[in-house]
């Protein structure tokens, strides 16, 4: 949808195009790191010989923190989960000081 949006009308800022190409690059390194699997899950092991042919060496306790983050039935870890919250991330916990409270009233 975002796509067809800015394909018709463009973008605003010079920083909306940036983030545009960024998921663009994302969703590029991704089916190069990943062929033929965004559509389905890995074992751990799996994942981790993937991300290391794709030449990404993280540590153990990252590959833990991934690997609770986006677990599935049996362990394996999903894709389509991983792939999501790289191409739209949604934060963790919220900005110190960022937040601004709705009036509602």
């Amino acid at each position: 949808f975002e796509q067809l949006l800015s394909s018709h009308w463009g973008y605003t800022d010079v920083s909306d195009i940036l983030v545009s190409m960024a998921r663009q690059f994302a969703l590029i390194g991704l089916s190069q790191v990943f062929p033929d699997a965004l559509a389905r899950e890995l074992t751990t092991a799996a994942f981790e010989g993937q991300l290391r042919r794709g030449g990404l060496q993280p540590r153990k306790d990252d590959l833990q923190r991934l690997y609770r983050a986006f677990r599935v039935r049996d362990g394996a870890v999903s894709l389509e989960g991983f792939k999501d919250q790289i191409l739209a991330p949604h934060p963790e916990t919220p900005p110190p000081g960022g937040a601004r409270d709705l009036d509602l009233a």
